[in-house]
């Protein structure tokens, strides 16, 4: 052990009106029919007729219609992000997202083109009857990876990002890696650094280090030492200071669980899931506990070398 796409659709009721066409397709194919054929067979729209169908008016519903029956959820993205649709395909396209339960990166990008009313509640929906891959016993983390990652198109602990939800991934009684730890600590430090710079700014003070002292770094230095502590003690606190909006987490259920893996890692008992409790066991024990526990593990009963 060591230490620390492209375009979406449904059959239309008998005597249904349809929707306004879809503008952008429309436009395309007037412009460069073969090229938006040759586009929509990328997309599985493969079937001739279906092809005819949507060549018929470019009408919205028959779009949806032909997009859920292929399936293509990448022709549904383009038509969501430039097409204002009806309520009533929405409402289908979210039913059929549901139901079919694609890749959760398939459904969360169609989830980002939804009016922002909607999104959170199909988000969570999604969520709910999708589960990320690996994900389903550890909601905190898995809602910061869909929100950062399948979202928000950047990795965890890359600009200012998430900070409750860094917070809430390393203090749940769950599992994490040791690089999601990492990830989210980092995260947390980059997001510490620009509020310091922001309230440094809004006080009119210089951000040049004098005399040896670095304004930031000593704004930041609560927030740095609480990453370090054990279960980050005081890490709320730090951040609150700097003027971010962080509750407190309840670590009871960390240090439950911190304390089972432990005793079941040296014992040599959790090898399947070894890679999942060791992220966790470096927040609850801190840097220099995790490091003394690497050390008996390794010097040890607990069969690791």
């Amino acid at each position: 052990m060591k230490k620390v796409a492209g375009w979406l659709l449904v059959v239309l009721a008998a005597g249904m009106v349809r929707g306004e066409p879809v503008r952008f397709l429309a436009d395309r194919a007037a412009a460069d029919k073969a090229g938006l054929m040759f586009w929509l067979k990328s997309v599985g729209i493969t079937n001739q007729a279906d092809q005819a169908d949507l060549a018929a008016a470019w009408e919205e519903d028959v779009v949806v219609d032909v997009a859920l029956r292929c399936r293509s959820y990448a022709l549904l993205v383009p038509v969501l992000s430039r097409h204002r649709m009806t309520a009533r395909n929405l409402g289908r396209v979210r039913e059929a997202v549901l139901a079919e339960r694609p890749a959760p990166a398939a459904a969360l990008e169609i989830v980002r083109c939804y009016p922002l009313a909607e999104r959170e509640a199909f988000r969570e929906a999604c969520m709910e009857a999708i589960p990320v891959s690996n994900m389903k016993s550890r909601p905190a983390y898995a809602r910061l990876y869909v929100d950062t990652v399948l979202l928000g198109g950047q990795g965890i602990g890359r600009g200012l990002g998430d900070v409750n939800g860094m917070v809430s991934a390393l203090l749940a009684g769950e599992h994490l890696m040791l690089g999601e730890a990492g990830a989210c600590r980092e995260g947390i430090k980059a997001a510490a650094v620009t509020l310091a710079r922001e309230r440094l700014r809004a006080e009119g003070l210089s951000f040049v280090v004098r005399g040896g002292v670095n304004p930031i770094a000593e704004r930041v230095r609560p927030v740095v030492e609480a990453l370090n502590a054990p279960e980050c003690e005081g890490l709320e606190a730090s951040l609150r200071a700097l003027g971010c909006d962080v509750a407190d987490c309840d670590r009871g259920d960390l240090r439950r669980v911190a304390e089972e893996w432990r005793q079941a890692i040296m014992r040599g008992e959790a090898k399947a899931a070894l890679n999942l409790m060791l992220g966790k066991l470096s927040v609850a024990l801190g840097p220099d506990g995790y490091n003394r526990f690497v050390d008996a593990y390794n010097n040890g009963t607990g069969g690791g070398q």
